[in-house]
This record gives C-alpha cells, structure tokens and sequence, in this order.
C-alpha cells in the first residue's frame, strides 16, 4: 500500500525526460533519458525508503550488570602535519606525526553486550577519570537498544483512541528511555504527585533488573499517578502506544499518596496472566509500599514474562503510511534530481552520440 506513495511521487519526475525529448529531440539521446530516469528513481527511492525505515525505528531499554572494567591501549588520536618539503613545481608534501605514542580509554564493560567509554580527564587519558574510578562490578547496567517496530510505524491499526489521550494528556508523561551517567536510568516516574524516596525506588528497580534483565530480557516502568480514573491508565497505553516490547508498565493511581485508589498494568508478554496476577497481587497491599511492590514485581516477572519477537507484528508493515514531511521532502528531492539531471544531459554530450553539427552549434551558439 505505502509503495503507491512513491509511485504517485514519481510521475512527473520519471515522465519529464519523455517530454524533454519531445522539446529538445537532438539535444538529448535515448541513453540520456535512461540514465534520467535511473537517477531519478535511485534517488527518490532512496530518500523515501530511507524515511519509511526511520518511521518504524524504535528503541528499548536493555538491563544488566557492570561485568568489567579495563584501561586500554589506543593508537594516539593528535595528529599534526610534518617534515613537510615542496617540490620545484611548488607542491608541498608533510608527512603525519603525532603527539603521544598512544592515547588511553577508560572502558565499562555490561553482560548486554555493550560497551561504555568514561570522558578523559586530561588529553591523552593518562590520569585515571574519577567516575571510572567509582565503576563498581556488579551495579545496574542499561543501555538504549534500537529495533523495527511495526506498531509505531502502524499505529492506527492498533491504538486510534486519540480523544482518550487527549483527555488526559496533562497526566501523561514521556516514556522514560533516556540514560544517564553513561549506563543509569530512572523509570519511576511520579506525575502529580511527590514520592520521597524516588531515588530508592529507581536503585532498587534497577537492581532487580540486574538479574532478571539478562535473564527473561525484560524492562519494568512504573508510573505513580495523582488520579483514582481507571482510564488514566487506558489512556497511557494509547499514547505510549503499550510500551515496548520488552516492557512490563505498572500504573498506580493515588490522589492521597501511598493509598492505592487502582492499579492497572500493560505488557507484550506472551502470557497475558501476567498483567492479571500483577495487578491483582499489587491491589491487594492497599498502600504504595516500595520494597513489597518491587518484589511483587520481581516474582511475577520470572514467573508469568514471556518476550515477544517483533515479527509477530509484520503484517503491520504494509500500513505504514509515510508521514507528511516525508511526502513533501521525497517530492521536492525527486524534482530537484529531475531537474539537475535534465541541465546536466542537455548541456553535456554524455554518450558521444549525439550529430556533430548540432553539438558545435550549441556550442557556439552559447
């Protein structure tokens, strides 16, 4: 279906070179319009695809633990030009030299395959960085992880509910995936509302994650809402479009914090039990109780969470439908490469072919 887009784009671009032959037919060759039309297409299609990709690309939070940390050897990265000379003809030739032997990173290293670099503190990463130096083995690790997702690409053929957020959009805060302090992350988020000791709950959360991220490849969100609406938490799901897929969100609405007023909870975990026995067993506790909460957590995560392949979700691809600055970015590259492509064949003799008098006159004639 997308595919008709670039098709409707692609009319007057692709027909130009015809009509451009039909205005000019000795100033243009048959093998001129062939290369037009190629450029053309390579180019337009390019840019369109290379959108339609970025529409669908999404990222989840990875969790584990520092497994290692190491000062390592780099070839020197300050280079400067030397020993130059010139030639009779006035040409100068340098050689590259370099100020140190070799340069020194300070490198973290996670059990989630990835690698984190501490800034120097000095140019060439001789002194050791007071922040590797606090690195312990063991800590949380997190790290921003980019995949296909179907259902941001397609989101109308899953959530389109869009008065439901608009409702509560005051309440609904930004899904949290940016990562701090190279490998730390808070995804406790109160809204409305103040907990005191937020910063407990994230370190906590994160530890357990420790273990249970490599384990069962899992991420927890936990929302704490100043609002009893059950639709509050309908409403989150809509516009964080049910997290990702490797997410398990907790919603708690409280308007007299720590009592629970409801409990509502969304994942893309293969048992649906999961969402059920969470909200239940969380409910139950009646008041917002850090340490019984994430343990509740902790127990239904190695139990019930089964991780979801992305796949399951491709027949969404075909409604992807490109947005409208993609639209007007692809229509106005495509008849700007038409256009450049046309000057080009008009004024230049590409292929050779074209009748020697005609050539020279235009030539001349210019």
């Amino acid at each position: 279906m997308n595919h008709i887009y670039l098709l409707l784009i692609l009319i007057v671009p692709m027909s130009w070179p015809w009509i451009s032959k039909l205005i000019w037919p000795h100033e243009i060759t048959v093998k001129e319009i062939l290369l037009h039309l190629g450029i053309v297409l390579f180019v337009t299609s390019g840019v369109y695809y290379i959108g339609m990709v970025g529409q669908s690309m999404d990222v989840e939070i990875w969790n584990g633990e520092v497994t290692g940390k190491e000062k390592v050897w780099v070839s020197c990265e300050h280079s400067y030009s030397c020993n130059c000379t010139t030639d009779k003809d006035g040409n100068e030739s340098c050689d590259t030299c370099y100020d140190h032997s070799n340069d020194w990173d300070w490198q973290v290293y996670s059990n989630i395959n990835d690698t984190e670099t501490i800034a120097r503190v000095d140019r060439r990463g001789s002194n050791e960085p007071p922040r590797w130096t606090a690195v312990k083995l063991g800590e949380p690790f997190s790290d921003e992880k980019i995949f296909k997702n179907y259902i941001k690409g397609a989101p109308d053929s899953l959530f389109n509910d869009k008065d439901l957020v608009t409702r509560y959009q005051s309440l609904i805060p930004k899904y949290p995936s940016k990562i701090h302090d190279y490998y730390r992350i808070n995804r406790v988020i109160p809204v409305g509302i103040s907990v005191p000791d937020i910063g407990q709950w994230n370190g906590e959360l994160s530890e357990m994650l420790r273990i249970l991220g490599p384990r069962k490849k899992s991420n927890v969100v936990i929302v704490i809402a100043k609002t009893d609406q059950v639709e509050y938490a309908k409403a989150l799901k809509e516009a964080w479009l049910s997290g990702k897929k490797n997410d398990t969100v907790v919603v708690i609405g409280s308007t007299q914090y720590p009592t629970i007023d409801f409990v509502d909870v969304f994942s893309w975990s293969k048992k649906a039990i999961l969402d059920v026995e969470l909200r239940d067993n969380i409910l139950s506790e009646k008041t917002i109780d850090k340490t019984k909460i994430i343990g509740i957590i902790e127990g239904q995560i190695q139990k019930n969470f089964e991780k979801r392949s992305m796949e399951e979700f491709a027949y969404l691809a075909d409604d992807v439908v490109p947005p409208t600055w993609l639209l007007i970015v692809t229509c106005l590259v495509s008849m700007i490469a038409s256009a450049a492509v046309s000057y080009w064949t008009y004024n230049e003799n590409i292929f050779d072919e074209r009748g020697s008098n005609t050539w020279k006159h235009r030539r001349v004639s210019r």
